[in-house]
This record gives structure tokens, sequence and C-alpha cells, in this order.
């Protein structure tokens, strides 16, 4: 039987905590008879400032979960996703677990099998170390011709139709995931996390097949984001990010060609100097302006134009797309030049695009 560790890595999710919760007590996992036998549940609430956490713990309680799972609770005072998956996976996570699912707090999952479908789809993929599911814009409330809505009708791909990571959720085998440590100036997770999955550290290039696949026709809903103000601050989020996780590879290839030497410095490099990555952007920015790839402005039109004739009314959009991208981009190096990332300190206030 497999042991499993449920973690929500949440910050200031009061308003969500209810309905994750339902979802997640929904869940087939938590049936008897299941293909796990024990499961931790883990609540990681990162330096939040309102109730997130009681409303976990009063949750747990009023659903009534099964003797055979674990609750562990616990409050961090830094605002950092970052942070809290770091001592998640090398201070909380208990030894014997053999997989891991970490989920956001803001996410909501109407399948009931998602979980227990992550899992049986590693078992049946040996060489699998991450089975992720496809995020699916959560237009609730929103008004029926919202343009952000009908921009997404356009665009979003259908469950399945999309490969890699998604970090809102993903299952992972707990021993490949403990060698991981996550350089704290990430400003997101999910693209550093698959390229040292899928290439053991940038020493497996260009990658091994299969380490990362999908769960068979699975998804999740996440809060769509229904402003163009909201979506360029996402999208610039996104940029930087990218930017960020390039500048951090080029340093990783200087380290010694081996996974877990390389990801010992990355853990040495944090404790000596919580600020080496922004100290990297500061040493690059003397010879370069741009730190955004060019491929990341014109990435929309290279997939529509692979379509052919068959994206049809994408084309009338496209113009504007990549305008939007490289205003973007122009704007995430403006930040990344000022140094106003590339720190726990200097990410603050950045993750929470909807607020």
């Amino acid at each position: 039987m497999t042991r499993l560790a449920i973690a929500l890595l949440t910050h200031n999710e009061e308003s969500h905590v209810p309905k994750l919760f339902q979802d997640l007590r929904r869940q087939t996992i938590f049936d008897a008879g299941g293909p796990v036998d024990r499961i931790d549940l883990f609540v990681v609430a990162n330096g939040c400032t309102d109730s997130t956490l009681s409303l976990c713990r009063d949750w747990v309680a009023r659903l009534e979960f099964p003797d055979f799972v674990q609750f562990h609770p616990v409050e961090l005072a830094i605002a950092s996703k970052t942070n809290a998956w770091n001592v998640f996976m090398h201070e909380l996570l208990p030894e014997a677990v053999d997989v891991v699912c970490l989920l956001d707090g803001d996410i909501k999952l109407p399948q009931p099998g998602l979980i227990a479908e992550g899992v049986e789809t590693l078992a049946a993929h040996p060489e699998a170390i991450i089975a992720s599911d496809v995020s699916v814009n959560d237009f609730s409330g929103a008004a029926p011709l919202n343009p952000m809505r009908l921009l997404n009708r356009m665009f979003q791909r259908p469950p399945g139709a999309t490969k890699g990571m998604c970090g809102q959720f993903y299952c992972a085998r707990a021993p490949h995931f403990r060698k991981i440590v996550l350089p704290v100036g990430l400003l997101s997770q999910d693209g550093y996390l698959g390229a040292m999955v899928a290439t053991d550290a940038l020493t497996q290039l260009p990658g091994l097949p299969g380490r990362i696949v999908n769960v068979p026709g699975g998804h999740h809903l996440h809060p769509a984001y229904v402003s163009l103000a909201r979506m360029y601050r996402l999208q610039k989020r996104q940029a930087i990010g990218t930017a960020l996780n390039r500048l951090i590879y080029q340093e990783m290839e200087k380290m010694p060609a081996d996974y877990e030497a390389r990801m010992q410095e990355v853990a040495r490099r944090n404790r000596a100097d919580p600020d080496w990555v922004r100290q990297l952007i500061a040493e690059r920015a003397k010879d370069t302006r741009a730190f955004v790839p060019r491929s990341y402005v014109f990435r929309r039109f290279h997939a529509v134009r692979k379509a052919g004739f068959k994206a049809g009314l994408k084309w009338i959009v496209m113009p504007f797309a990549v305008l939007f991208d490289y205003v973007t981009a122009h704007y995430a190096n403006a930040e990344i030049r000022n140094l106003s990332v590339g720190s726990v300190q200097a990410n603050q206030g950045k993750f929470k695009i909807r607020q």
C-alpha cells in the first residue's frame, strides 16, 4: 500500500477554504479500501493575515475525515510559497511517505477521483515522477460577455490537450522530490520543478522522456482573471518567472555536473545568502537589458502559425496579443533590472493577482 501526504500551501484564502475542503472530503482517496492506507493532510499557511488556518481546522473537524487521515496544521511567518514548499518538503514531510499531492488553496476539485487517479497514474508509469492535471479557468460570477471569458473560449485548450505540470495541483514521488531545493528568490515554482524533474537538475539534457505525465482527463478549476489589469499582472509575473528561471539555469550549469551536488549547492546558497538570486540579476544587468526571452513575446504567434487556417478567429486578435505580450515583457524587464524581484522580501505582493 501507498502512504500519501496532501499539502495545501496557502496564503490568505479564507474565502476559498470552505469550498476546497468540501471538494477535498468528496475525493475517493479517502474511501476505505483505496490505493493508500495512510494520509497525512498538511495545511501550510504562509504569512496569512486572515483566518485561513483556523477555518481549515474548523472544516477538518466538521467534515470528519477517516481515522487513517492525520491532520497537520502549520503556520509560517514568511509569506512565500517557495519558502513554504521548501519547509514542507525538507522539514515537515514524514520520511515514510511515498507520494505527495500539492495543491493551492484557491482551486476547486470538481472530479471526485482526481487525487486517486493521480496516485494511480504514477503507479501505472514507473518512469514518471510527476502526474499533473490541467487548470481550467472558472468564470463563475463573471458576465456572459466578459471579454476575458470570450478570449478564454478562443484560446483555452481542453483537458488533456496540454502537456507538462501545473503547480496548482500535482502528485509526485516523494523520494525524488526530497532531493529538490527551490532557490529562495523564485517567483514561481512550476517551470523550475518541471525542469529539475525532467533533466535531473540540467545534468540530463535535453531531458528524460516520461518523467511528467498527465492524469487522463484530469482537471481542476481556478478563479479566472476577469479584467485586463489582472491578466496583465499575471502575464508580467509569468514573464518575470520565465526570466528568473533562465538566469538560475545558466548559473546551475556552472555547478558540479551531478544532480544531488547541484541541489546541495542551491541549499547552501539559500542558507548563506537569501539574496543570491537578486545578486545574479544585479550582475547580469550590467551587460543586458532584456531578461525576458524574445520567444516569450512571440509564443502565441508561433502557436497560431502552426495551426494555420484552422486557427480561424485567433488570427484577428493575434496582433493585439503580441502587442500585449511585448508591453508585458517590457515592464517585466524593467522590474527585473530595478531589482524588484529575486528575494523573498522583493517578491512580496506579486503572488496574489486577484487582489
